[in-house]
């Protein structure tokens, strides 16, 4: 690849530059010839109605689902878990991160707008020919460098970052909300197995009476051996099914301390089943437009519009770059004499780079940055209309599922009546064994049948509320974006979560309630929508916390953006004890709950640590 450079004094540049941009302009209309139009950004819009919505007359139509979209299931024991995978989840920790990374991403694309300055210093010598004699040269400048944006690539670049910022945004939101609805899932998953271990248990209990008419039919001469043996292989059966069941509720339980940050031993369930759930509430007439807000459609929006900035990018560098430096400083064939007013050195040149030849590299990266674009139009439309299909097909299941469970309780019932005539209808020898066995059977599986469906029923709930995208933007109760000087206040500042009458306020951190001489830090970065989730699970876990602690939000970093979502992390810690052992009580009680910790303070105005390992 070879270069023209045309390295110019700075004072001829007004003189000069416009021929320089009169050779560019010609390379700007080769290369816009060469570009062609951008992919066509049409807009993948969702019908504006869905064709399995419910009847019109269950809800008011158009209203939006809650956020919070688990809590209409009515179950304490799952809004505590919820909290618990918000606060402690690794994968929102890790998607979390990736924003604060992104951010910083966006923060060095700013600096190619900005003259860079470097202090060289040179020392050489030099021999010529075959003599053993050489020159020393010593020079000691300071050198400033900056390039002019005249194509856009530096716009470009900046605009790519920030579409990659929302990426990271949309990508944590989109974690969590995929962390929710798995949990959400797993725990009704739990509740169902819970239902069917108790279910088997009755079933062997009464295989085990069954078994024991028998055996007295067997002693009066109403019944054989055969008879008995076969009843026992029957409770044998049910003796063989019920450890099965435990082992799945298990697999259940380690899915879900997996998903709230923690370990199996620590997480305490309810045995409980499906009755201790309530059936949400599902509005009619959904509103379309909501998809348009689902973080992985939003997600994919932001790579669409980073590929078209790079397009600009691949264009721009296309065409000659103009460089501007400057040059101050001393410059001398003997150390000794460098600062000598002689040898005061300054230098000031412009310098334009046309590209002749380098193998159609720069207009391959241009011709890929299209087709790439090209390819993120088609896959957020993809999206889009995925998006639209799951929503669909999670309202007809849910309706389905909703008349399977109405239709499967009259089966239930009825078998169950039946099974109870034939078990008296046995025990006073109006039936046979046979009978009664194929009549336990029906109810038997009836029973389980009918579990079944109103797992799926709720569970279906569940699927509607991750298709429309709900629980990935969770309101905090102290919304920054009044203005944007108030938003950038708010998001700049340590904040605190206090308990105001058994409910957790989130607000700006002031000098009462300033840190005490000790805390209990909580590791790793929280998000700001996991503070108030955070001091929640505190309080469950720990039954004797103590009303006047509370958490102090360290700010570190925010996204200054116009958006819905406060996007700040922060460092976390404990605040309100009233001395040292204090501190250390608190943090011993969290390290039994599973919570790591550690106690920091100052004693005698020395930084003092005492880390509560997990046990």
């Amino acid at each position: 690849m070879k270069h023209a450079i045309f390295a110019l004094p700075l004072h001829t540049v007004p003189r000069t530059l416009a021929w320089c941009l009169a050779l560019g302009g010609l390379l700007t209309l080769t290369a816009c010839e060469s570009t062609g139009p951008k992919a066509d950004t049409s807009t993948y819009a969702p019908p504006p109605v869905y064709r399995n919505a419910l009847a019109a007359s269950e809800a008011p139509t158009g209203a939006a689902p809650p956020a919070e979209w688990w809590i209409q299931y009515g179950s304490p024991e799952l809004d505590r878990l919820v909290d618990r995978a918000l606060a402690n989840n690794g994968d929102l920790r890790v998607a979390t991160l990736q924003v604060a990374q992104a951010q910083i991403r966006a923060e060095q694309s700013r600096s190619g707008k900005l003259p860079s300055l470097s202090a060289p210093l040179r020392i050489a010598n030099q021999a010529q020919g075959s003599t053993t004699d050489s020159a020393q040269y010593s020079q000691l400048a300071l050198t400033s460098a900056y390039r002019v944006d005249v194509w856009g690539e530096q716009r470009g670049l900046i605009d790519s970052a920030d579409m990659q910022l929302e990426r990271a945004i949309h990508e944590r939101e989109n974690t969590q909300r995929t962390v929710i609805g798995n949990l959400v899932s797993s725990y009704i998953a739990y509740l169902s197995l819970s239902d069917s271990i108790q279910i088997a248990k009755e079933n062997e209990a009464v295989a085990a009476d069954v078994l024991r008419s028998v055996e007295r039919r067997l002693v009066l001469g109403d019944a054989t051996l055969d008879d008995v043996e076969q009843q026992r292989a029957v409770l044998a059966a049910q003796q063989v099914l019920l450890p099965s069941l435990e082992n799945q509720q298990e697999e259940q339980r380690n899915g879900l301390s997996r998903l709230v940050g923690g370990l199996p031993g620590n997480l305490v369930l309810s045995e409980q089943g499906l009755d201790s759930l309530q059936l949400p509430a599902v509005r009619a007439g959904l509103p379309s437009a909501l998809l348009l807000a689902r973080p992985d459609i939003r997600m994919m929006e932001a790579r669409m519009r980073a590929a078209d900035a790079n397009i600009d990018v691949a264009r721009a560098r296309l065409l000659p770059p103009l460089d501007l430096s400057a040059q101050a400083g001393y410059a001398s064939a003997s150390l000794a004499s460098l600062f000598q007013p002689q040898n005061l050195l300054v230098t000031t040149a412009a310098a334009l780079a046309v590209t002749i030849f380098d193998g159609g590299q720069r207009r391959g990266e241009k011709a890929f940055a299209q087709s790439y674009y090209e390819e993120m139009v088609e896959t957020y439309g993809k999206t889009v209309l995925q998006a639209v299909r799951d929503v669909e097909s999670a309202l007809a299941g849910l309706r389905a599922a909703q008349r399977r469970v109405e239709a499967q309780k009259a089966v239930t019932r009825s078998a169950l009546n039946i099974f109870k005539l034939s078990n008296e209808a046995f025990a006073a020898g109006a039936v046979d064994q046979v009978t009664l066995l194929e009549h336990r059977k029906n109810y038997q599986r009836s029973a389980d049948e009918s579990q079944r469906m109103k797992s799926e029923l709720l569970r279906g709930y569940a699927t509607l509320a991750y298709a429309l995208g709900l629980g990935s933007v969770l309101n905090d109760g102290a919304s920054p974006h009044a203005n944007d000087e108030t938003a950038r206040t708010a998001l700049e500042r340590d904040v605190t979560v206090r308990g105001v009458r058994g409910v957790p306020v989130l607000a700006a951190a002031t000098d009462k309630s300033a840190a005490g001489p000790w805390d209990v830090e909580l590791p790793g970065v929280f998000h700001r929508s996991a503070l108030v989730p955070l001091w929640r699970d505190l309080q469950a876990r720990v039954a004797a916390a103590d009303s006047g602690i509370w958490i102090r939000g360290l700010h570190a970093g925010h996204v200054e953006s116009k958006t819905e979502t406060a996007e700040a992390w922060y460092r976390v810690q404990v605040s309100g004890f009233k001395d040292r052992n204090a501190g250390l009580s608190y943090c011993d009680s969290l390290q039994r709950a599973g919570q790591s910790c550690k106690v920091v303070g100052e004693a005698g105005g020395v930084p003092t640590t005492r880390v509560a390992l997990r046990q």
